[in-house]
């Protein structure tokens, strides 16, 4: 499992702990930890340090792999990018809950922001749309 604070991320195996038990050849296992996402290395601390760097910090995936190599890690922005989409499914609650709430208050404010967008059919001609944000 990857663990993850802001200014190390070191590997930690999850080691089963063996109890040795009274009788002759008894042992009891200890059960691994959950994961937020079953049959992967990352933990929650890493998962939380990839979406707060990538929504809050602005910073794509690419800079976040090549800053993970600088502390001789290597997890791949393909690697992180399948990890922020399965993020998405387990908030989908949370999501849903916020957005009940935020449509039962009587003001909603929002942020109509323009960004620019480049459209495959026509790489080397950005234009300009907008995203609102509602808060």
């Amino acid at each position: 499992m990857i663990l993850s604070s802001p200014l190390s991320t070191r590997w930690s195996k999850a080691l089963s702990v063996l109890l040795g038990l009274k009788g002759p050849n008894t042992v009891k296992t200890a059960t691994k930890p959950s994961q937020p996402i079953e049959k992967s290395t990352a933990g929650a601390s890493l998962l939380a340090q990839v979406i707060v760097a990538k929504t809050a910090d602005h910073l794509p995936l690419h800079r976040q792999e090549k800053i993970f190599q600088r502390h001789g890690v290597d997890i791949s922005r393909k690697t992180m990018g399948g990890w922020l989409a399965q993020c998405g499914e387990l908030l989908q609650p949370l999501y849903g809950s916020l957005k009940e709430a935020l449509f039962q208050s009587k003001v909603i404010g929002t942020d109509d922001t323009s960004v620019k967008v480049l459209d495959a059919k026509l790489p080397f001609a950005p234009h300009r749309t907008h995203l609102a944000v509602l808060r």
